[in-house]
């Protein structure tokens, strides 16, 4: 089987939390969102889910049929990100070394109070380069849920040491997209992973 490898972006905040091994969890929100009836038959079966009574049996929707949208036989919903052993590099804010193109200064290394951090030209993570990433993941469980739904141990592994902490994380980075809030509790995927010492930069 095919190991794949797929771009994600991670904020100052989420990057410093995985090198210091605070956070091996990641909530991102599942696009287009499901129907109000939707509910997954099972949470856990390699980033496939769908609803039964569309589908007319239990299992994942085959991959030989769209899995993500909808159809007139079933809804069924594929994380982009893809399934357990497959590889995330991350995408970070990030600046070239200009005296040599291949070194890179990344903003999570610098506190807010660092003299040097309004002097870099930083760059979006939209724009980062495969070559540039310092961190690969290894996804080892994916997962969908309401983002409500965490826990205390999951607000854990997301970096956060209470569930209000990662509450108030969640709404300053999405309270502005519609339907994206913690009040409107979308349902997201889980992607749980595990940090690739030295990264995958090939």
């Amino acid at each position: 089987m095919t190991t794949k490898s797929r771009p994600i972006i991670m904020s100052s905040d989420s990057v410093r939390a995985i090198l210091e091994n605070r956070k091996s969890q990641t909530r991102r929100v599942m696009k287009p969102q499901p129907p109000d009836d939707w509910y997954p038959s099972d949470r856990k079966i390699n980033a496939y889910w769908h609803t039964p009574i569309h589908h007319g049996g239990e299992g994942a929707c085959p991959e030989k049929k769209p899995v993500f949208g909808v159809s007139n036989q079933y809804i069924g919903y594929k994380s982009p990100f893809g399934s357990p052993g497959d590889r995330l590099w991350v995408k970070e804010t990030w600046s070239v070394d200009t005296r040599s193109m291949d070194a890179c200064f990344y903003r999570a290394n610098y506190s807010a109070y660092n003299k040097y951090l309004d002097v870099i030209d930083w760059k979006s993570p939209m724009f980062m380069l495969r070559k540039y990433s310092r961190l690969t993941l290894e996804i080892t469980n994916v997962r969908c849920e309401r983002v409500q739904e965490i826990t205390l141990n999951d607000a854990w592994d997301e970096g956060y040491k209470t569930i209000t902490d990662f509450k108030e994380a969640w709404d300053a980075l999405n309270s502005k997209r519609k339907g994206c809030s913690w009040n409107d509790n979308p349902w997201v995927f889980v992607l749980e992973f595990k940090k690739i010492e030295g990264g995958d930069n090939e």
